[in-house]
């Protein structure tokens, strides 16, 4: 018995040094806390029959109930941790805690020091996949092992604890820890935290360096302390503040949740519709959550959240019908609605057959994995190069691969995200790759097309484009960014080859090519069509007889600007036939003639010579220009 008094003082002597420890005091507590756990003992063994000393005090009266694995897996609380859909990570390290803290106990039993166990937390992970949850039990459990007294929930959000007046923080945040002691105190949206960059915040530097002062995590401590956010923003928070957090909080042993997987999301679909007491088929059920599992990609996904949001606004369709449709899901009645946005894709794009071929290689790849069962789609390339001059159709590509992509599951949004490469130079040290990160978190789940990406070249675009290709490059390759976005980066050919040079992973990440040809003239005249049908224009016998040799004198023409030559000279027509019909005051016969079309391409042609070039976009390419100036 001696044995386990020696034991209680060396948990009670643990909390030296502590603020509040009350020494003589704090003997008392303790042999008080004894004495109420062996007074229950005794009332119990009576009401057995038993005859117990009254004088004497056991090991459990001591040091609290002794907790095996099998007790512990028989709480409700353990038992619902460990049923909770997915978490393996989670769980695992729940066990991992769960088997230190048994073996303390038979390290104290053997008269040996107890290994650390920290007990205040970070989860990590997006909305909807159960933190709040896991926080909740992780207390019981804690209560359970004789770690915490009482077990019990606090939650609070980051901006419960900032205050509006100098010294509100450091009172409001005491105020709620202390509220919290004997349980779990949760600090949602912590990163809220964290003062904005480049900025000073007192309020919130106040509750970081509170926390740091009153969450010691020593042994005995009686509180449990669990910062919940975003892993990148979170991560970001433990650089800026106050590195005592960092040792209070050890987010490298963080628990991370990760996004539920389709099987996962699947049985809390059904689930939820269950609690419902509605009907839910199982065909439309997969479909439900083949649809949502696209938006995974996307930041923030809501997980369990979006899934129960999804089934409630679909409950408002219902207008008295107890089975769900896929109406009822914002889905269309057929059973692969993307089969036909599929085939829609590059319907209409005039010219670009070898890129047409090359997009047709892609989708097959795609369609063969998904056929083999592989959702990994790990040989589908995503970043590519779109080399050729300008108006070849480079941007309308990117736009129409978003469209494929998302038809065929790889993406979750179609979305393009359409910037120069001059967009992410700012002109300050150490702005470039936020600006860099802050365009690809926007595109993710997208597309990121950056147009005139030769100047990328620090030579070209100044010594920060260092930088942003540093940081594009680390991110193609991070967690949060590899595998769930496409990007292409275009320009002419050889200017983008020596761009690559600079970095040689930049050129391993991009190794697809897709070569853009200069239009023809049966290219050009097809564009020139489709535009005029576009605005309702209907070409004269003569113009249509005379279109073809316009063409092709603008195909050939020096500089020539492809599309966008096309779409100024269709622009340049319909005024000129406007303001033909204007002079003659009559809209009949409102039909395009050849006069109008070869007026406004000899404006086009003529305006082309007296500035010595075309537009600028169809300007020769910054190292064709560079060897002008040479010779």
């Amino acid at each position: 018995k001696e044995k386990h008094a020696v034991t209680a003082v060396r948990r009670l002597g643990r909390l030296r040094n502590t603020e509040g420890f009350g020494n003589a005091r704090a003997v008392r507590a303790m042999v008080d806390q004894a004495k109420a756990r062996q007074a229950k003992r005794i009332t119990e063994e009576r009401r057995h029959g038993g005859n117990p000393d009254l004088f004497e005090l056991t090991r459990d009266d001591l040091l609290g109930p002794r907790v095996t694995q099998k007790d512990l897996e028989n709480t409700p609380a353990y038992r619902e941790l460990m049923g909770l859909e997915g978490l393996k990570p989670v769980k695992a390290a729940i066990r991992q805690l769960v088997a230190m803290v048994l073996q303390n106990f038979k390290r104290e039993d053997e008269n040996k020091p107890p290994l650390d166990v920290v007990l205040n937390r970070v989860f990590l992970g997006n909305p909807g996949t159960g933190k709040t949850t896991v926080a909740e039990l992780y207390g019981e459990i804690l209560a359970h092992l004789g770690l915490l007294s009482k077990g019990d929930l606090h939650l609070k959000t980051a901006s419960d604890f900032v205050g509006d007046v100098m010294g509100s923080s450091e009172s409001t945040t005491n105020g709620i820890i202390s509220a919290a002691r004997g349980g779990v105190l949760v600090i949602d949206e912590a990163y809220g935290l964290c003062p904005g960059k480049g900025t000073s915040d007192p309020y919130r530097t106040a509750v970081i360096d509170t926390i740091v002062e009153k969450v010691q995590g020593k042994p005995g401590d009686d509180q449990a302390v669990i910062l919940i956010g975003y892993k990148e923003q979170m991560e970001d928070m433990f650089r800026r503040v106050n590195p005592g957090l960092k040792r209070r909080f050890q987010l490298d042993q963080a628990f991370e949740f990760p996004d539920f997987d389709d099987a996962s999301l699947l049985k809390i679909l059904r689930g939820d519709v269950r609690r419902r007491e509605l009907t839910l088929p199982t065909s439309l059920a997969k479909r439900v959550i083949a649809s949502m599992a696209k938006q995974r990609n996307r930041p923030n996904f809501g997980n369990a959240g979006d899934v129960k949001a999804l089934v409630s606004e679909a409950v408002q369709k219902l207008q008295g019908r107890e089975e769900f449709t896929a109406e009822d899901f914002g889905l269309d009645a057929s059973a692969e609605p993307d089969e036909f946005q599929l085939a829609q894709c590059f319907e209409g794009l005039i010219g670009c057959d070898s890129v047409r071929q090359r997009i047709e290689e892609i989708k097959s790849v795609v369609e063969f994995q998904q056929q083999q069962g592989d959702r990994d789609l790990g040989d589908v390339p995503l970043n590519y190069l779109f080399l050729g001059n300008p108006g070849t159709g480079k941007t309308t590509v990117a736009r129409l691969m978003g469209k494929m992509f998302k038809a065929l599951g790889v993406l979750p949004t179609d979305e393009v995200v359409d910037i120069a490469a001059s967009d992410l130079q700012t002109g300050y040290a150490g702005q470039a790759p936020e600006k860099t990160r802050e365009e690809m978190k926007k595109a993710l789940g997208g597309v990121l097309f950056i147009d005139e990406a030769y100047q990328l070249n620090p030579e070209r675009g100044g010594t920060y484009m260092t930088q942003v290709v540093d940081e594009l490059v680390k991110n193609l390759t991070a967690d949060q960014f590899q595998g769930k976005m496409v990007v292409i980066l275009a320009g002419y050919e050889q200017d983008m080859d020596e761009m690559l040079k600079t970095n040689p992973g930049l050129r391993s990440r991009f190794s697809e090519r897709v070569h853009f040809e200069d239009f023809d003239a049966g290219a050009t005249e097809e564009l020139v069509k489709l535009q005029l049908r576009t605005k309702r224009r209907q070409l004269a016998a003569d113009a249509a007889g005379g279109l073809p040799r316009l063409c092709a004198r603008l195909a050939r023409s020096e500089g020539f600007g492809n599309g966008r030559d096309v779409s100024t000279w269709v622009k340049k027509a319909s005024s000129k036939m406007a303001l033909r019909l204007s002079k003659a005051h009559t809209t009949d016969g409102a039909s395009m003639r050849l006069c109008d079309l070869k007026q406004a391409l000899d404006d086009l042609l003529k305006s082309r010579e007296s500035t010595g070039t075309s537009m600028a976009c169809a300007a020769p390419s910054p190292s064709m220009q560079q060897q002008q100036q040479q010779q």
